[in-house]
């Protein structure tokens, strides 16, 4: 899933660009950028940079993750303990509590990011204002918001959220195809169409008013198996005519590239960024997360980390972020209680808690505290752990930099201790004190083994 914020644009607007396919390799959209309103440059084209096919032979690299001697087990294991004896140090100087703590949900689905209720109310509210309003096409006859319901044979007004049926429960698990046909209210594919998708007769009015938040989502069922294996002898975009679906790698890397270059013209013209945040590691291939951890802001659920203790590595030395969903792991492929968030946060990966989908996992308005208040009492997370999981997700957000230096401090941006404002986070300053100094004892171990290396090398 791919995530971000775009700035409000006036009615009176137009852009001083036009998007054409300059030399970028095949598949990647390009951008020159131009002084005045036009549709031919004028001028020499600037390019933007763009990622390269590269990615190939770096992917080749991580075959090393299959290697015995090189399995990190250790290392993750030495991790582990030393959190153990830093909470024996800190146990009961620990600050309560604060309730003015900031968490932020870092992985969300749009079709999903309402609860039940709002989500009724919604369907309700517009049924009582716009009944008369054409909003379907179908077999070349415009239809009512009125007729709408009345083919499906229901009244509005009479639905509940329990006839609403969009909760995912045990049936769903493990079974991908049920839970999909639960973004169906009441199982009509009319309703989802009209409410929760973009592709219809009213171009998502509805689903804009629902969300107002901008952005791109691409899911789909990722423990689906492909045959195929990205490589330079891959076909181009334009050239795919099979019936099955391109890899997982081949969607990173076209999704990745297009919206680097989509950033770079953004930038370029003083507009926010949009995060690459793929959902990564939930189900499906290992190779998913070395896909993700050479092109990705962070990811999205991370769970096969704990197959791969190199990869867990590597996300660990580059503290790549890692957005969990415990309860929605819970429905659809890992039972809580094998979850490997506590596990992932002890050993010092840089972990937030997120909800999914709200529609279908929560029950209350408050979804991302239901995630805190379950994950705390099933794992006994102590304050500190909790507060380091809030402020990790103020990090890992999309916010401005303004509003991250009132929920973190003026220093957010530096490294350890000296980073963190225990006021605004509630974290000890010992926790991040410990965090830090094992990071850059990790780093310095590599370092002077490869200087070691080098230097063994040149002798020879």
């Amino acid at each position: 899933m791919c995530t971000g914020y775009s700035l409000p644009r006036s009615a009176s607007w137009q852009p001083s660009w036009v998007v054409v396919l300059p030399r970028f390799p095949a598949g990647l959209h390009g951008s020159w950028s131009l002084a005045q309103p036009c549709l031919v440059p004028r001028g020499p084209p600037q390019e933007l940079q763009s990622p390269t096919l590269g990615f190939h032979h770096t992917l080749k690299y991580l075959q090393i993750m299959l290697m015995g001697h090189l399995k990190c087990y250790q290392v993750q294991h030495k991790q582990d303990s030393l959190t153990s004896l830093e909470e024996l140090e800190t146990r009961g100087r620990e600050l309560k509590l604060a309730r003015g703590e900031v968490e932020v949900d870092t992985h969300i689905h749009a079709a999903a990011c309402m609860n039940q209720k709002h989500l009724l109310m919604f369907i309700q509210n517009t049924y009582k204002e716009e009944a008369d309003r054409p909003v379907l096409l179908k077999n070349g006859k415009q239809m009512t918001l009125k007729q709408v319901f009345e083919s499906l044979h229901m009244d509005p007004y009479d639905l509940t959220v329990d006839s609403l049926d969009v909760h995912a429960g045990r049936q769903t698990f493990h079974r991908f195809d049920k839970f999909n046909a639960k973004y169906n209210p009441v199982g009509a594919s009319e309703l989802r169409d009209l409410y929760l998708k973009t592709d219809n007769y009213i171009d998502g009015e509805y689903f804009a008013r629902l969300i107002k938040v901008t952005g791109f989502d691409s899911v789909d069922d990722e423990s689906k198996h492909s045959d195929h294996i990205f490589s330079y002898n891959s076909p181009k975009p334009s050239e795919w005519n099979t019936d099955q679906n391109p890899p997982y790698s081949y969607y990173l890397f076209y999704m990745y590239g297009n919206i680097m270059v989509l950033n770079n013209l953004r930038k370029e013209r003083g507009l926010s960024t949009f995060l690459f945040r793929p959902h990564c590691g939930e189900a499906g291939s290992i190779t998913h997360l070395a896909s993700a951890f050479l092109t990705a802001d962070n990811i999205s659920h991370g769970l096969n980390l704990k197959k791969s203790p190199v990869l867990q590595y590597l996300y660990y030395l580059t503290q790549i972020p890692i957005a969990m969903s415990p309860l929605s792991n819970n429905s659809l492929f890992l039972e809580y209680s094998k979850n490997p968030l506590r596990e992932f946060l002890h050993k010092g990966l840089c972990i937030s808690l997120s909800t999914d989908d709200p529609m279908q996992f929560h029950y209350t308005k408050e979804a991302l505290m239901e995630e805190y208040a379950i994950a705390a009492q099933l794992w006994k997370l102590t304050t500190c752990d909790v507060c380091e999981i809030a402020r990790n997700s103020v990090l890992q957000s999309g916010l401005p930099h303004e509003e991250k230096l009132h929920f973190l401090g003026d220093n957010y941006l530096k490294e350890g201790p000296e980073g963190n404002d225990i006021r605004r986070t509630n974290v000890a300053q010992i926790r991040m004190a410990y965090r830090y100094e094992n990071l850059c004892n990790e780093l310095s171990f590599l370092v002077d083994a490869m200087k070691s290396q080098v230097m063994s090398a040149q002798s020879q």
